[in-house]
């Protein structure tokens, strides 16, 4: 029952949509904005090593990695190197997240952990992450996992206060 960092792949395209659904019922995070048809052809072609991501506006570097275990899709992270205004204010350089059904199993701070060590062979020194303030959860496994409040910001647009933490890697 080992669990993997893995590039996305149609290998697991059951399970990532099983976990899409649980996120639409939730109300709350879509994996991916251009919608799943990528998934059905080749998850590859748009996240390849070296892909981007869209983020308000601009396209910055992204590395995208899923972790799974035992064929099912439990959480997926975003890596991005560079640090734009945009993203050191509200969306740090690692995004991640787990899927509604894994969470409270302690796969968020497994996945953060790895992610800290690709960010760190990507040649990152510290990492700016970033959660709501009202995410206890997300807190936590930061904090666990180094991360020293920075400050806090107040998102108009969404209307909620995000806390930015350093991780020193």
């Amino acid at each position: 029952m080992c669990l993997e960092l893995i590039l996305p792949s149609a290998e697991y395209r059951d399970s990532w949509e099983a976990a899409q659904f649980e996120f639409d019922v939730e109300g709350a995070f879509k994996l991916q904005e251009i919608g799943n048809e990528w998934i059905r052809e080749s998850p590859a072609v748009l996240y390849a090593s070296e892909e981007q991501c869209h983020f308000s506006s601009k396209w910055i570097p992204t590395k995208t990695y899923w972790l799974v275990r035992e064929k099912r899709f439990l959480g997926q992270v975003d890596i991005r190197p560079q640090l734009t205004k945009e993203l050191a204010a509200f969306g740090g350089q690692v995004g991640y997240v787990i899927r509604p059904s894994a969470r409270l199993q302690g796969f968020g701070k497994k996945l953060l952990s790895l992610a800290l060590d690709k960010a760190g062979e990507l040649g990152l020194e510290k990492v700016l992450v970033t959660c709501d303030e009202n995410n206890m959860a997300s807190k936590k496994i930061i904090v666990t996992s180094g991360g020293r409040l920075y400050d806090k910001l107040y998102d108009a647009v969404r209307e909620v206060t995000i806390l930015r933490y350093w991780i020193i890697l």
